[in-house]
């Protein structure tokens, strides 16, 4: 069976196309999910015409929505002359990073700002940085927190890769993997948590173990277990004729 992939803009691709059999879609959820300008609206009664119109008849829609805003969707998907015939869930065993950890999101920002970003920004430009990381230049930015609106907590990994390619070890590394949590139980060896730290000239021999749940500032543990939202864990699916 031959499959042909068609990169452009589908409301103005599907008026060519011969009448299709189904219709699996993900559509923007309008929820402009971590800070993405896509995901900002819902698609209306317009678009689902259109996909409606290059259906054969007694073809099935499935179309993916979010937990906050299916409604819309499948008010939108009605209007536009489908059937309604079912609304089945994609179920995710670990939810999705919507809820904000409010008290490690504090350790992260006095992570970043008192110690992290001054030291990255005094090992050279954002290119050296992405390249010695073996990252894009706009992870970097993620990293510094700048020109984006998802800041990132630098991984243990990527530190190491930094540590080695510059040839230092900050003298903070020693607490700086519980301020962005590690894995539960895990031991951890060198001066910034992770098995592997072990190889960056400088660090320490003796092995520790930090539970990744444990707030690291006093300003964090005054929010331990708060959060900002439900913690989703499925999607629902609008099923369509």
């Amino acid at each position: 069976m031959a499959f042909r992939i068609i990169q452009a803009d589908c409301l103005e691709e599907l008026a060519g196309l011969d009448p299709v059999d189904a219709v699996v879609t993900d559509p923007p959820y309008g929820l402009s999910f971590m800070g993405k300008d896509w995901d900002h609206g819902i698609p209306g009664v317009r678009f689902w015409k259109a996909i409606n119109a290059a259906m054969k008849p007694g073809a099935h829609l499935l179309a993916f929505g979010g937990t906050r805003t299916f409604h819309r969707l499948a008010c939108a998907i009605e209007d536009a002359d489908f059937e309604i015939r079912d609304c089945i869930m994609w179920v995710y065993g670990t939810g999705f990073p919507k809820s904000l950890n409010v008290s490690k999101a504090i350790d992260k920002w006095r992570a970043g700002n008192d110690v992290l970003r001054p030291w990255l920004k005094s090992l050279g430009s954002r290119e050296e940085i992405a390249a010695a990381a073996r990252v894009t230049p706009r992870q970097v930015d993620h990293w510094l927190g700048e020109n984006t609106p998802c800041p990132q907590t630098l991984t243990e990994k990527r530190f190491i890769l930094l540590c080695e390619h510059f040839d230092t070890v900050p003298p903070w590394a020693d607490e700086m993997y519980e301020k962005v949590g590690k894995k539960l139980g895990k031991i951890t060896h060198g001066r910034s948590g992770g098995d592997d730290f072990a190889k960056v000239p400088g660090s320490k021999a003796s092995p520790r173990t930090v539970v990744h749940t444990a707030t690291a500032t006093d300003e964090a543990k005054q929010w331990d277990g708060w959060g900002t939202a439900l913690k989703p864990a499925w999607e629902p699916i609008i099923v369509a004729r």
